[in-house]
């Protein structure tokens, strides 16, 4: 029976898979962007059907493709029909209960489809990485992405050209022996891999071309466009401006298999193609009245019925495509353009006719002011030119009053009558549909062939209208600067196209004319310039080959270069062109201008100076294969023949005076960025510093000092940063204090700028008061270092062992009317130390004894994790935890209980009869699961009544239900057994707590600067455990919390019932049992400690243990014996105390408080550490 088209679109093609055909995203869970609105998160539910949560939009397949590309529903159904490659009738009526059955053939058909998506996809992405990634210098260390890239890109490549060639039944069998492989790399490119879709890029192309075109009316910028425009002259003005935004230099392009096909010719490994926008028309047929070619009427069969006949019609649709440029291609050489001249207008005579022949109005000379160049008369319809001008200025002269003619003659600018379709809905509104129509005829025939009805969301119908197109005047009105702009454009672009180089003076007020002028007229004056440049060309094209065959002169014979004689001028060319040969991109980003570059290489070979050129050669022979070490060899051959190396002038450099010269720079920081002058004088220096605008940049200005004597401190050193002379930083520097040229330039640089700050040099410590109160590290007794230095209370202090180097004690001493010795001794009197001697040791050994102190606490902290893993942390009738797990459907059943029954695939759950009951009374579809078949659904109970094995839901349909979120949210109600689970689960975990609903602390999205403003410190209690896991992330901790972060932001699991991983986070990791937190901060994470709480269940049974003698084999809980505070506080609350109690806890506190530093060091163990060199930044003097 036939099938009618919406049947069998409806029930073949999903809302999803259009969605997804025609380059929407789909993410998990069936959520997309809606396209029909400014929507930056997924609202759109997408299914079978679909649903805009934000903008009401709801409908099936056919309303949503009819929407997206402005169709009737008729058209809607016929482009997917034609798209999907479904079979129909058009004359069959509708029919319901069409069931989609997809054969085995299509299956292939879509498996390999998509297997050959992922990997095209998975190739773009590796040469966007392999471009984007690659190392700046030599010494970079390559980013992972970047080794991927090189890894796997050309190994793709290679499958990607197998498929290729391959037949189908060899592709089916390599895509189904690799469905894992391909499985991987999906997952792959879909988390690294942003697509913007056909509609997204050509939103991005648009916006681009607009900005561009704003941009684009500055002297330079404007007439590298003329010149791109020139070689471009048949594309639109859209296109012309991609293609010199992105590849100024481009001379012809072509798509990649034109090039391959019509020129044969191939595009270079690594290129990347120019993007322009292509029409992409969509055709389809439609039934419509067949009219009398005379009448225009309706011609009727035998029977009176109007006549339908079928029509093809086309609707213009555009997409972003890649074309390359003639220099991105090898191959067979291009046939050389007949319309090319040299600078020095080759044929001028016969391009000047070909100019005569091409004006609308004669073409005379005549005497005039040496001013004027020549002018149009429109009274007298013709150009006059200045007889006596050089053949460039004629040509260019002559070009500008034929654009003149063409476009400002009042006599021709009467204005063409047009007609336009608009788009008229019942409430009065009217919008452009169409326009540029010669005829009201032709508009109202477009009209009738469009068909085009809609009803907006307010029930009001639209539908197509003529009317006349008053605004499409062919001549409007211009003033005066308009008119000598675009007159003057059209005379450089074609100048431009035949090689003619002209003046660009002319361009100066350019900018000015720009200014206050909408988008529209901009582009508007670049369409009319376009459009008569390309048809200007054209005719000269067309008159010029005429002439040279009525003067039977050969068109394409080309005067000879002159060689050049000179071996050096030769030698430079040819090392130029190497250049530009071996790396093209480096070679366009360092060099300006061409001409330059090579003038200034064979001056600098004719003067001898060869070094830089010579060591780059050998660099490259030494480092390149293949070609490249060839040719290097050859040149540095002919390099060494002519420029022979100079010897070097070690005796020289040895005897040379010491020197010292100044340096300015806009950006101290990066002295190479903005303005830079070097070998300066103290004059110069501050006088150019004083000339530098301060706020032309985001650097900070100053003068420094550049050495020249040989020694390790040769080079800049800055002086003056801003408005600070920094005094404090050079003294500092032994070499440059003893230094008189160095002491003498600074002092000549803080007389000669008195109104700048001078950061003063701190005195010395020896044979100064000062000194009495600076830090020190002293030795007591030959057996432990003292550190101390002040405070804003006096005094801090640090006591280390001297031979293990472990922190033993330290404190404050609060006394700050002390001196250094004073305290010191107070100090060791305190401790019970230096009786026997006090010596001075050097302040460098500071940061080794902090360095070793760090590691021996990490190692103990290290060790009782150790201990602490090897200790129980459930008590006997404690039930065992596990991380948080998948909320199955059936607690009772897992995915080997499917597997039992032969199905393999994830994407139904298992489920008992009793849970299978549950679920269908909650509307959840249910299917029946037998061993061999494929599951079926069931419709109501008789049939689960009728199976006793095993059934099963949709995973996708149980995580979209509010069953499957009522079990993630019980999670909340076990937040100390699920926290006690992450602490004793053996392996790495991670946990993540959200701060709770009611935001005790108020601290929700708030960063750690933020915190730290207000003295708020990050406790347990305002934060739920939302989520814990094990951890699979690699690398370093920061590698590990970052790969969290990315995860639970674009690949969120579908249990973690939260909008993202935000800051005011924290993700605590379990790593070789050692817990650490991090708070989410604004950039980054922050390790707080003590966010987590001693765990409640192990402190009880320590207690448990400690009350039964368990750890130290002493009974202690019998009465302890009272501390001093706690008789006091009996005292003071009236109840009756024991002066011997009293007398004896002051004794046991005194006691304990008075063991002696000397016992704590006789009796720790001694242990072996391995000392560090100090640091040279850390040499300091005592």
């Amino acid at each position: 029976m036939a099938e009618n088209v919406f049947e069998v679109v409806k029930e073949s093609v999903t809302t999803r898979e259009a969605a997804e055909m025609y380059g929407i995203e789909v993410k998990h869970g069936g959520m997309a962007c809606c396209p029909f609105h400014d929507d930056r998160h997924p609202s759109m539910k997408v299914d079978r059907r679909f649903h805009c949560f934000g903008c009401g939009a709801d409908g099936d397949v056919i309303d949503f493709i009819a929407r997206l590309y402005n169709l009737t529903p008729k058209e809607a159904a016929e482009k997917l029909a034609q798209d999907f490659g479904l079979a129909y009738d058009s004359q069959a009526p509708p029919r319901r209960n069409y069931v989609r059955q997809k054969s085995e053939t299509q299956k292939l058909k879509e498996k390999r489809e998509h297997g050959w998506r992922v990997l095209t996809d998975y190739y773009h992405l590796l040469r966007k990485w392999e471009t984007d990634y690659s190392p700046k210098t030599p010494d970079e260390d390559p980013h992972p992405r970047f080794m991927e890239a090189i890894q796997k890109k050309d190994y793709t490549g290679y499958l990607l050209d197998l498929l290729i060639d391959s037949s189908t039944e060899e592709q089916d069998k390599w895509f189904a022996e690799h469905s894992a492989e391909i499985t991987a790399i999906e997952g792959r490119v879909k988390i690294m891999a942003e697509k913007p879709t056909n509609r997204e890029r050509l939103r991005e192309i648009t916006e681009g071309i607009e900005q561009g075109i704003k941009e684009l009316f500055e002297s330079e910028k404007y007439m590298r466009y003329l010149s791109v425009m020139s070689r471009f002259h048949r594309y639109s003005v859209n296109n012309t401006m991609l293609i010199y935004m992105q590849r100024p230099d481009a001379t012809l392009v072509a798509g990649y298999n034109k090039w391959k096909n019509q020129f044969e010719r191939h595009v270079k490994r690594g290129e990347h193609g120019i993007t322009i926008i292509a029409p992409t028309p969509y055709k389809k047929k439609i039934e419509e009245q067949k009219l009398d070619p005379d009448t225009k009427a309706p011609m009727l069969d035998k029977d009176g019925k109007v006549i339908m006949e079928e029509k093809e019609i086309e609707i213009p649709l555009f997409r972003p495509v890649k074309v390359f440029d003639v220099s991105q291609t090898d191959g067979k050489p291009l046939p050389e353009l007949a319309s090319s001249l040299t600078g020095n207008v080759q044929n001028y005579e016969v391009f000047l006719e070909a100019l005569r022949r091409s004006a609308p109005v004669p073409i005379e000379f005549e005497p005039m002011a040496a001013n004027m160049d020549g002018y149009f008369s429109s009274d007298r319809q013709r150009i006059a030119l200045r007889p006596g001008m050089s053949e460039v200025q004629t040509v260019s002269a002559a070009i500008h009053e034929i654009a003149h003619s063409k476009l400002h003659d009042p006599k021709r600018a009467e204005p063409d009558p047009a007609w336009k379709v608009v788009m008229v809905s019942d409430g009065g509104t009217r919008k452009d549909y169409s326009q540029g129509f010669a005829t009201e005829a032709e508009a109202e025939q477009f009209a009738a062939n469009a068909d085009w009805r809609y009803v907006d969301e307010n029930q009001f119908e639209w539908r197509l209208e003529v009317e006349e197109d008053h605004s499409a005047e062919i001549q409007a009105a211009k003033d005066r600067r308009t008119e000598e702009v675009q007159a003057e454009s059209i005379s450089y672009a074609v100048c431009q196209y035949y090689g003619i180089e002209t003046g660009d003076n002319s361009f100066g007020y350019i900018a000015s004319w720009s200014q206050g002028k909408e988008l529209k007229e901009l582009r508007a004056s670049l369409e009319v310039i376009n459009k008569t440049a390309g048809e200007l060309i054209a005719d000269i094209d067309r008159h010029y080959k005429e002439i040279c065959k009525e003067r039977d002169i050969d068109p394409t014979a080309r005067q000879e270069p002159e060689q050049k004689s000179d071996p050096i001028e030769r030698l430079a060319a040819d090392i130029d062109q190497f250049a530009f040969d071996y790396d093209p991109y480096e070679y366009r980003d360092t060099v300006d201008d061409r001409e330059t570059a090579l003038r200034e290489l064979t001056a600098s070979l004719q003067n001898g100076d060869a070094q830089g050129v010579r060591k780059w050669l050998q660099d490259i022979a030494e480092d390149e294969p293949g070609e490249w070490t060839a040719e290097a060899v050859a040149l540095l051959d002919r390099l060494d023949q002519l420029v022979p190396e100079r010897d070097t002038p070690t005796k020289v450099q040895e005897t040379q005076e010491p020197s010292i010269r100044y340096y300015v720079a806009e950006c101290m920081e990066f002295p190479t960025m903005g303005e830079y002058h070097d070998n300066l004088s103290l004059e110069d220096a501050v006088r150019l510093y004083q000339a530098i605008p301060a706020q032309r940049m985001n650097g900070i200005k100053g003068i420094g000092f550049e050495l020249k004597d040989g020694s390790d401190y040769e080079g800049t050193f800055p002086i003056l940063t801003g408005d600070t002379i920094d005094l404090q930083t050079i003294q500092e520097i032994a070499y440059f204090r003893d230094n008189p040229q160095v002491q003498k330039a600074v002092q000549d640089l803080v007389e000669a700028m008195p109104e700048m700050q001078v950061i003063q040099v701190r005195e010395p410590e020896h044979d100064s008061p000062s000194a009495e109160f600076r830090e020190a590290l002293l030795v007591l007794d030959d057996a432990a270092y003292l550190h101390i230095q002040p405070c804003d209370t006096g005094w801090d202090y640090t006591l280390y062992d001297k031979e293990t180097m472990r922190e033993l004690d330290g404190g404050q001493l609060d006394a700050p009317d002390l001196r250094r010795s004073e305290a010191a001794l107070r100090i060791c009197e305190d401790l019970n130390m230096g009786n026997a001697s006090i010596k001075y040791a050097p302040l460098s050994m500071i940061e080794t004894l902090q360095e070793a102190a760090y590691q021996q606490m990490q190692e103990q902290v290290s060790q009782q994790a150790e201990e602490t893993a090897a200790v129980p942390t459930q008590l006997p009738d404690t039930p065992e935890q596990a991380l948080d797990e998948y909320p199955m459907p059936d607690p009772a059943l897992t995915q080997d209980d499917l597997e039992k029954c032969g199905y393999l695939d994830s994407d139904l759950l298992p489920l008992s009869k009793e849970r299978a009951y549950e679920l269908m009374e909650r509307d959840l579809t249910v299917y029946i699961i037998q061993e061999g078949e494929n599951p079926e659904m069931a419709f109501d109970s008789s049939d689960l009544d009728a199976h006793d094995g095993i059934f099963a839901v949709a995973r996708d349909e149980w995580e979209e239900s509010p069953q499957f979120h009522e079990k993630v949210l019980e999670r909340q109600d076990r937040q100390l057994e699920r926290e006690q689970a992450f602490r004793s689960h053996e392996g790495d975990c991670f946990a993540i707590y959200q701060v709770s609903r009611d935001d005790p602390q108020n601290i929700r999205f708030m960063n750690m600067d933020w915190l730290q403003s207000h003295d708020i410190s990050v406790e347990r209690g305002s934060y739920d455990l939302i989520y814990t896991a094990p951890l699979t992330a690699t690398g370093s901790t920061d590698a590990k919390l970052e790969q969290l972060f990315q995860q639970f932001n674009l690949e969120k699991p579908v249990d973690f019932h939260s909008p993202s991983m935000s800051v005011s986070d924290i993700v605590a990791l379990k790593q070789n049992g050692v817990v650490s937190c991090h708070y989410v901060d604004s950039v980054g994470f922050q390790q707080i400690p003590g966010f987590l709480p001693d765990n409640p269940l192990k402190n009880a049974e320590m207690m448990l243990e400690d009350d039964y003698g368990m750890i130290d084999g002493i009974i202690n809980n019998g009465p302890k014996e009272p501390t001093v505070a706690q008789l006091e506080q009996q005292a003071r609350s009236g109840q009756p105390i024991s002066l011997m109690d009293l007398a004896e806890a002051v004794h046991r506190e005194e006691r304990d408080k008075k063991k002696s530093v000397m016992e704590q060091l006789k009796s720790q163990p001694r242990t072996e550490h391995k000392k560090t060199a100090p640091k040279k930044s850390a040499e300091r003097e005592l």
